[in-house]
């Protein structure tokens, strides 16, 4: 089992909320859990069709994630979004297949509030 920290900086580019890279598992039979330890975020879920939904993460939240899900975070907050993260050795990171169907899903702020954007 491996077991992961992600602390993410409540940046803006151009108005885009900072995100992960974001991946499937090379051995789609790995499902990974998140558990929220500070700040506010989403996580968004992709499948294996490219249809895309988001989970609100916050401290205490738990997020089981299948492993035919890509996921990434976004840091829709104010302060350091913290995520521990906990996975099979065996899982892998298939972040091509990520680069060549990209998320549906963009995350803004405009004006203080947060605009979830579909292309």
């Amino acid at each position: 089992m491996c077991y992961g920290l992600t602390v993410m900086q409540p940046v803006c580019v151009n108005g885009e909320c900072n995100v992960t890279r974001g991946h499937f598992h090379e051995n789609l039979d790995c499902d990974e859990i998140y558990c929220g330890m500070g700040g506010e975020g989403l996580l968004l879920l992709m499948d294996e069709d490219y249809h895309c939904h988001a989970e609100k993460v916050k401290c205490g939240s738990v997020h089981y994630i299948d492993g035919h899900l890509a996921h990434r975070l976004v840091n829709t907050g104010n302060t350091e979004l913290k995520v521990q993260c906990m996975w099979p050795s065996h899982a892998g990171h298939d972040y091509k297949r990520v680069e060549d169907h990209p998320f549906a899903v963009r995350v803004f702020k405009k004006n203080g509030e947060l605009k979830v954007e579909e292309e």
